[in-house]
């Protein structure tokens, strides 16, 4: 009898020591070949638009013996890093124990996790994140030297600053716990006001069009809704008409003339997923496309070839709601918009009586949900996202020859003024 019993917890042993291992390698195999699946292409971005001789020598200065062993050391550390992060979110049971795990938290009331990027609890029940030291130097630093090389360049400039989940007017932090990210997005753009920077803060024209802020966004994720987008890229529009005389057609953007269809209990985002369905409920999510007819061509050199079609065989990606998946599906159903963030996109409207302009929307991934709108009204709308472009900006924008340059980022990116993000040469 007790031979047995050995015999069933040497069995089990050996199932946890060498099957889990192998069923967690094949799940982050598969895993990893339906992300490559995806057909992109590599672009010498910088071959395309080269950086000036000064820059360039000023790199080639810094690649020293020393330097290029620290960024191979630092690829390493980051490679490995992103391996053992992908194998451990494959380890068969490993949201369940998350789930009871949470379940203990919320037990004991905790509403701040410090652990997942200071993620906390709102008193409304929407998931933020909080940041205790607030800087915005460098970012109104590099986008004052952004603004004037484009002034000098005889293109139009604005800057938008898409609010945060946490309201400017309706602080819902916990108790004790200051809202220092909108009271530093504030200062950063009075500095720019100062500057004679042209801006818009979208925070202040909520009030107007929404009972709450809150409703904007989704409980379980940073981001906001695709309706959010939709209002966003009129008040942009809007904004720009007033301010240069344009004539864009902001009634394309009008609410009743879109379809919005609703899958309920699909979306768990990004904060969600670190403190699992214990704590929150699935969001719904909406697919919203015009009633009338349109006419794109969409231009990616990523994605190795153009496309051409409506508003939404252009814009939308069904594969990322074929299946419904809280936990291990990336990109998440966030990404239907614009499939993902990607160096570089272009989106011609043909359609009839658009307005003839060439604008250039420098984004974060925000505008996953405003950028296809926005192009309703413009005939000519490229995206570049500074996080994933290695090409020169300046160069870009010089060769480029917009009408308009737009930078819109939300209030938290404001924040990483090191990031790539705030890469503009």
């Amino acid at each position: 009898m007790l031979m047995n019993k050995n015999k069933i917890i040497s069995n089990i042993f050996f199932i946890v020591l060498v099957y889990f291992p192998i069923y967690a390698t094949y799940s982050y195999l598969l895993s990893h070949y339906e992300l490559k699946s995806f057909t992109t292409k590599k672009i010498d971005w910088e071959k395309l638009y080269p950086f000036s001789h000064k820059i360039n020598e000023i790199k080639k200065n810094k690649i020293t013996y020393i330097n290029y062993l620290e960024r191979i050391n630092s690829k390493l550390k980051n490679k490995t890093a992103n391996i053992e992060k992908k194998f451990n979110n494959y380890l068969p049971y490993k949201y369940k124990l998350s789930e009871i795990q949470m379940s203990i938290s919320k037990l004991l009331g905790m509403n701040l996790f410090l652990e997942y990027d200071g993620l906390v609890i709102l008193n409304n029940g929407f998931l933020d994140l909080y940041k205790k030291d607030c800087s915005f130097t460098n970012s109104s630093t590099k986008t004052l030297d952004l603004h004037n090389f484009i002034k000098n360049l005889h293109t139009n400039f604005i800057f938008v600053i898409y609010p945060r989940k946490n309201s400017k007017y309706d602080n819902q932090l916990p108790k004790g716990l200051k809202d220092n990210k909108n009271i530093a997005c504030d200062e950063f753009l009075s500095v720019l006001n100062k500057n004679k920077v042209d801006t818009l803060d979208l925070r202040e024209n909520i009030t107007k069009d929404y009972k709450s802020q809150y409703d904007m966004f989704f409980r379980t994720d940073h981001h906001w809704k695709p309706s959010s987008g939709l209002w966003a890229a009129r008040e942009i529009s809007k904004k720009i008409n007033s301010l240069l005389d344009w004539e864009i057609d902001t009634s394309l953007l009008n609410n009743e003339i879109f379809k919005e269809t609703i899958i309920p209990n699909f979306f768990l985002g990004s904060q969600g997923r670190k403190i699992t369905l214990a704590y929150v409920e699935p969001d719904n999510f909406s697919i919203l496309e015009p009633n009338h007819d349109t006419n794109y061509k969409r231009i990616c050199p990523t994605w190795g070839q153009d496309k051409t079609g409506s508003f939404s065989q252009v814009m939308f990606d069904y594969n990322r709601i074929e299946s419904c998946d809280y936990y291990t599906k990336f990109p998440t159903p966030y990404y239907f918009y614009l499939h993902s963030d990607i160096p570089y996109l272009r989106l011609i409207n043909n359609s009839k009586n658009i307005y003839d302009k060439k604008v250039c929307l420098i984004k974060d991934s925000f505008n996953n949900v405003v950028a296809p709108f926005l192009s309703l009204g413009i005939k000519d709308l490229t995206l570049l996202d500074t996080r994933y472009f290695t090409g020169s900006i300046r160069t870009f924008l010089e060769k480029e020859k917009f009408d308009l340059v737009i930078l819109a980022y939300n209030v938290d990116a404001i924040l990483l003024g090191e990031s790539k993000l705030f890469k503009f040469d």
